[in-house]
């Protein structure tokens, strides 16, 4: 039924523009034949840049935002593989035109990346910046700036394994980020920035499940500080507990989604991230509900 209402919910949008002439072509309408769902959506995305005019686009650079953000709108109902056939039919027709491929990047981070993305999604932003890293008409400081965005990406997006990371204690010694040696069903690593506030970590820490999970060994929690850590940080962390491992992180930014701070990751036992920019609030509630089914499960 969501994935039902996402489609109409898109298709009226897409009328919509259409209808007011904000967007550069008519969206591809698919067959009545197709029942409704993923197989319209699959073909409207496998189809929506066949009538895209590749030399004029940057041009009308508002008609090409609203198209973008139309062929957005579809992403959530298609299936991967469609979705990327046709992210990579666009990439590659901008690319014949510098300046068209150069408005397109920017456009593709505000919907897809940014802070305020239309349709955050890493997956569906990946191969722009992988196709932006490598392309040559870009000034080498961009082509830069996209190839650490597209590492950040690989290491640390949801469904990538944490590669080898090793962060510093306090007293010099090292530990390793992606070390399971602890058995752990979840590792939480929270990552905080040069003057972020520490509010939220201190809820946390003083969390009645949060603790009796830790205790428990059912997850291991991980503070990071990215960057190198004053003093007066390290002076903070005193207090917490032996479960947690701090420490510090001077590369963190090549490694992890800093865009938020406190920056919590969640990953399984694997070390595969399950979630990223968690609100601290969501990672609580979810602790609290797991220590409640457990209990409930041991009284019954």
């Amino acid at each position: 039924m969501k994935r039902f209402s996402l489609l109409i919910a898109g298709l009226l949008i897409a009328l919509g523009a259409c209808a007011q002439g904000a967007t550069l072509f008519a969206y591809p309408v698919a067959p009545e034949s197709l029942p409704f769902g993923r197989p319209r959506a699959n073909y409207v995305v496998e189809h929506f840049w066949d009538a895209m005019p590749w030399k004029t686009a940057h041009t009308m650079p508002m008609k090409m935002e609203n198209t973008l953000r139309g062929f957005a709108d579809f992403l959530p109902i298609a299936s991967a593989d469609t979705v990327h056939r046709s992210v990579n039919k666009l990439i590659a027709g901008a690319r014949k035109k510098a300046e068209c491929f150069d408005a397109l990047m920017t456009m593709a981070e505000a919907t897809f990346y940014s802070d305020t993305a239309y349709l955050y999604s890493d997956e569906v932003y990946l191969p722009f910046v992988e196709a932006a890293s490598k392309f040559k008409k870009l000034p080498a400081e961009r082509r830069e700036r996209y190839a650490r965005q597209a590492h950040v990406i690989k290491a640390s997006s949801e469904g990538m394994t944490l590669p080898e990371i090793t962060a510093r204690r306090s007293d010099g010694s090292e530990f390793a980020l992606n070390d399971t040696v602890s058995g752990a069903m979840t590792y939480v690593i929270i990552i905080e920035q040069p003057g972020s506030s520490r509010f939220d970590r201190v809820r946390f820490a003083a969390n009645h499940a949060v603790n009796s999970l830790a205790e428990a060994g059912l997850i291991k929690l991980m503070l990071i500080y990215a960057g190198e850590a004053p003093e007066q940080w390290w002076l903070t962390t005193a207090g917490l507990s032996g479960s947690w491992s701090v420490g510090e992180l001077p590369d963190a930014a090549e490694w992890f989604d800093l865009r938020q701070s406190p920056g919590v990751y969640l990953l399984d036992g694997k070390m595969t991230v399950t979630a990223k920019m968690m609100p601290v609030d969501v990672l609580i509630a979810n602790c609290e509900n797991l220590v409640n089914s457990i209990n409930r499960s041991i009284v019954e």
